[in-house]
C-alpha cells in the first residue's frame, strides 16, 4: 500500500496504481481487516471507477476495476462490463478470466462461469491465483446445491492457499450441509482462529455483496450454522 501510495504521489493519474489501491483496500474485507461497514470499502469502489475511467484501455486495470466494483461494491452488471471490456482488449488473459468466472459462480451462472473458468485455467496451468479459480468452481457447486462438489472444488483451493478465508469459511457450510459434524465443527473452529470476532451476523454483513442471489445467502450462512458457528 504504501508504494502504490508513493506511486499516485508521483503521477495521480496513473491509472494501475489507483487499481492496485482499490485491490488493496478490498483485500482488507477479504483478510478480514475492516468490517463491511468500513469507510475504506467506499473508498475501493471509488477508486476503482477512477481507474477504469483512466485506464479505459488498459485490459488489467479494468479487470481489476472491474472485480472490485463488483465484489467490494455489489455492483456486478458494472464490474462485469468491465471485466468484458478487460476481454475485448485482451481474450488471451487467465487473470480477467478468473475474475469473469468468479463473478458469475457467485451469480450461478453455470455455463459462463464454467467456460472462463476453463479457459483461465488452460491458459496458464500455474496461475498464481489458481486458489480463486478453483475456489469460483466450488462456489458454482455450492449456489447449485452440489455441497460434495463443492467441498471437493474448496478442498484443491485451500491446497493452494491453506489460510484464505473465504476458502476456509465455504469449506465449513459444505461440510455442514453434508451433516459431517466433526469435520465441520473443526472447520468453523480453524476459521475462527483467523477470524476469532466473526458471527453469523457479520458474516451475512460480509456475504451481502458477494451472493445476488437471497435464496444462496441464506444457504450459505445456514452451512455455517450448521457447522458451529456462532449467531453473535
Amino acid at each position: 500500500m504504501r508504494l502504490v501510495e508513493r506511486a499516485i504521489a508521483l503521477d495521480p493519474d496513473y491509472a494501475m496504481a489507483i487499481a492496485l489501491k482499490a485491490r488493496l483496500l478490498y483485500r482488507l474485507k477479504v483478510i478480514g481487516v475492516v468490517a463491511p461497514s468500513d469507510a475504506r470499502l467506499k473508498e475501493a469502489v471509488t477508486l476503482a471507477w477512477a481507474a477504469a475511467e483512466k485506464g479505459r484501455e488498459d485490459p488489467d486495470v479494468l479487470w481489476l476495476a472491474g472485480f472490485v466494483i463488483a465484489l467490494a461494491g455489489g455492483d456486478f452488471a458494472g464490474g462485469v462490463a468491465l471485466i468484458e471490456r478487460s476481454l475485448a482488449l485482451h481474450p488471451e488473459s487467465a487473470d480477467a478470466l478468473t475474475a469473469h468466472g468468479l463473478i458469475h459462480a457467485y451469480l450461478g451462472k453455470a455455463e459462463i462461469a464454467t467456460a472462463s473458468l476453463d479457459k483461465a485455467m488452460r491458459l496458464n496451468p500455474v496461475l498464481s491465483a489458481a486458489y480463486l479459480a478453483l475456489v469460483g468452481y466450488a462456489t458454482l457447486s455450492f449456489v447449485q446445491g452440489d455441497y460434495e462438489t463443492a467441498l471437493a472444488w474448496v478442498t484443491k483451493s485451500l491446497h493452494e492457499n491453506p489460510h484464505w478465508r473465504i476458502a476456509l469459511q465455504l469449506r465449513a457450510a459444505c461440510l455442514g450441509h453434508l451433516g459431517r459434524t466433526e469435520d465441520a465443527r473443526e472447520a468453523v473452529r480453524n476459521f475462527l482462529a483467523a477470524n476469532p470476532n466473526e458471527t453469523l451476523v457479520t458474516m451475512r454483513a460480509y456475504l451481502q455483496t458477494s451472493f445476488q442471489d437471497a435464496a444462496s445467502l441464506d444457504a450459505y450462512l445456514e452451512g455455517l450454522r450448521r457447522a458451529g458457528l456462532p449467531m453473535a
